[in-house]
């Protein structure tokens, strides 16, 4: 069936949802596999959320027993994705416990421990015969920085230091490849005066992704970053973002480029960019 006509003063993603809107729901419909595959994935999370200490034992079981209800009762009415679901979730837990940022201080210490070793990741780049490509590599390494990481590291009694030191030694060995066409990057983004919008995910991963914004604003774009509507996981808010970026070493390492840096919400609730919520 073809798409229904749709203004063309509207701006291009309301254009896109109102032709396509299917396309557009965020995550993966749950079918009976993937519904057991991610309510396992679940309470899984509350395991590392009690082990890490975020939680204690009743707490622990009182949330099960509301997740373990939550998907049953997808399982009945259907028409849901593992995103959506995963969202009903985070917002249980939240008004459950009174918090809406469980993670708040376990993402301060992920971003100091990044902070940590940002001169020596300058300093490397630096002496890359192609900074653009190293330092695009540097922000695809800041990949691994997740919440199971995150919680893991933080155990009680543990309290490890999340570094990306190996993993980035690595990703510069002589061996080491990349499985993208980055020449095709490489010549949209020497194209200069563009209006580029970078998604923001993980707290820790937003330190290695700042080399990156740093070089897009030498080559004289504007970039907006875009965190989450509010605090997901272990994803960076926007106001967690603006402090990062008020920091002396960071405002340092920008200077006057940060006049071209701007950080909005991206309105999205959920993990992954759900367009019907885009700001």
């Amino acid at each position: 069936k073809a798409p229904q006509p749709v203004e063309q003063n509207l701006p291009l993603v309301s254009q896109e949802l109102m032709a396509h809107p299917k396309e557009y729901v965020c995550g993966t419909k749950l079918n009976e596999s993937r519904r057991e595959e991610k309510l396992r994935e679940e309470l899984n999370g509350l395991r590392l959320l009690k082990e890490a200490g975020v939680i204690n034992e009743e707490q622990f079981e009182r949330l099960e027993e509301m997740e373990r209800r939550i998907f049953a009762e997808a399982a009945r009415t259907g028409e849901i994705t593992d995103r959506e679901i995963e969202a009903i979730c985070v917002a249980v837990i939240r008004i459950f416990l009174g918090n809406d940022d469980l993670l708040r201080e376990l993402k301060a210490k992920s971003t100091n421990d990044a902070l940590e070793e940002f001169a020596w990741v300058e300093d490397i780049i630096s002496q890359q015969p192609d900074p653009l490509l190293a330092a695009l590599k540097v922000a695809i390494a800041g990949n691994v920085i997740g919440t199971a990481q995150l919680l893991e590291a933080n155990k009680k009694g543990k309290q490890e230091k999340i570094s990306l030191k190996s993993e980035i030694q690595r990703i510069f060995s002589k061996e080491e490849g990349h499985n993208f066409d980055y020449q095709i990057f490489a010549s949209r983004i020497k194209q200069r005066g563009k209006n580029i919008i970078y998604l923001l995910d993980n707290a820790g991963e937003v330190v290695y992704d700042l080399f990156l914004i740093n070089i897009l604003l030498r080559f004289g774009h504007r970039v907006t970053l875009a965190t989450r509507e509010g605090a997901v996981s272990n994803d960076v808010t926007e106001e967690e973002v603006i402090v990062l970026l008020n920091r002396g070493e960071i405002k340092e390492y920008f200077g006057p480029l940060l006049d071209n840096l701007k950080v909005i919400s991206s309105g999205s609730p959920m993990k992954g960019t759900d367009l019907r919520f885009a700001s």
